[in-house]
């Protein structure tokens, strides 16, 4: 999450070894959603862990703009117990974690 992190807070102030443009066009490409507060855009992530891969891992990375203020977003999760049955991806429920977190801190 520590790379992610910097990577974004490197895409957001164009500071990555690219263009301006494509780094424009990149932050365009992310996922945007919309709340009555701010904007978030982002990008999730899965994948499965353990000797089986029945723990899943997921993430989400994302990048919130709220009037003057902006904030990098990361959350991630694995999980404590096997999954029995079938099995999800967790990025988009490390995306719903994250915005969560932003209501219960009042930027959502």
């Amino acid at each position: 999450a520590i790379e992610q992190t910097y990577f974004l807070m490197n895409l957001w102030s164009n500071k990555l070894p690219a263009s301006t443009r494509a780094q424009d066009l990149t932050k365009e490409l992310l996922v945007k959603q919309e709340s009555s507060k701010s904007i978030l855009r982002g990008k999730t992530g899965s994948g499965f862990m353990g000797n089986n891969f029945d723990l899943r891992l997921g993430w989400y990375v994302g990048y919130l703009e709220m009037n003057e203020h902006n904030y990098i977003v990361v959350s991630n999760f694995v999980d404590k117990h096997k999954v029995i049955g079938e099995r999800t991806f967790g990025g988009m429920e490390a995306r719903e974690m994250a915005k969560q977190e932003l209501t219960e801190l009042g930027l959502w």
